[in-house]
């Protein structure tokens, strides 16, 4: 046998009061692709507040789970095992204090900061090899999460050329908006915000939330995202890619620039 597999046959080994128990786990056969599903409830979460990677469609003859910080099973990524048989739980490396194991397999996340936000993957263990491995996504906002974004981000004429001016038309905008924020980019990032950091003197953005592009060049190609902040402290984010061209370049031939709005969460 190779090192690694020698390395996973005993895996867990826990001492108490003098005596050992073990938990074996044998590595010979690689995982079976993951029968069962993992979602997150909610699907997005808030600093604050109780998050839980929610595991269904389990399989039969199960001895226990294991959880594991990222994408991959590995020792040192351990955070909570438990033991089926005897309801036994054990909290390896990755373990904060914050999470809890239910005897489903769910992994509950108490209080969660925004370290929690990654990948997550529960390793199934059955009575008969080999072992299932899923992986879920659980995504922590600093406050409420974005909305899935209804506003469309036009450009207006579709190509620019150096010289002349643009406009990312914005519209079917949502109800109870209180003001816009645009970003240099594809995403929500104070440090690009075009009316603050990242202003340049030629932008003016419009009562609509529209952004006007004066006398353009070719430093203005990119990706620009739209914020639009609500009344009820949620906000919507679409994303849009301008690339202004060379005189040269249009008159040779026309190019129609595709572009699509995008949800994005805040860094």
């Amino acid at each position: 046998h190779s090192l690694l597999q020698k390395m996973f046959e005993v895996m867990c080994t826990v001492w108490e009061e003098g005596h050992k128990s073990v938990t074996l786990l044998n590595f010979w056969k690689p995982p079976t692709a993951a029968q069962h599903t993992i979602e997150s409830v909610p699907p997005n979460a808030v600093v604050g507040k109780d998050a839980i990677l929610f595991v269904t469609n389990l399989p039969e003859n199960l001895l226990g789970y294991v959880w594991y910080t990222g994408d991959r099973v590995e020792p040192k990524l351990q955070i909570l095992s438990y033991v089926i048989d005897s309801s036994e739980i054990t909290p390896w490396p990755r373990y904060n204090g914050q999470e809890k194991i239910y005897p489903d397999g769910s992994l509950l996340f108490q209080n969660a900061t925004q370290e929690d936000t990654g990948y997550y993957t529960l390793q199934v263990l059955k009575r008969t090899l080999p072992y299932e491995v899923g992986t879920g996504q659980l995504h922590v906002y600093p406050d409420h999460p974005p909305t899935t974004a209804h506003l469309n981000i036009e450009l207006v004429p579709p190509n620019t050329v150096v010289g002349k001016d643009v406009i990312l038309l914005v519209t079917d905008l949502p109800e109870n908006l209180v003001g816009y924020v645009w970003y240099k980019g594809d995403r929500v990032q104070h440090i690009r915000n075009i009316l603050g950091p990242g202003y340049n003197g030629r932008e003016k953005t419009e009562p609509d939330g529209s952004l006007l592009f004066q006398n353009t060049t070719q430093e203005d190609t990119g990706y620009h995202t739209l914020q639009g902040l609500k009344r009820t402290l949620l906000y919507e984010v679409g994303t849009r890619q301008l690339h202004i061209h060379r005189q040269s370049f249009l008159s040779d031939r026309w190019v129609s620039v595709g572009v699509n709005s995008t949800s994005h969460k805040q860094d």
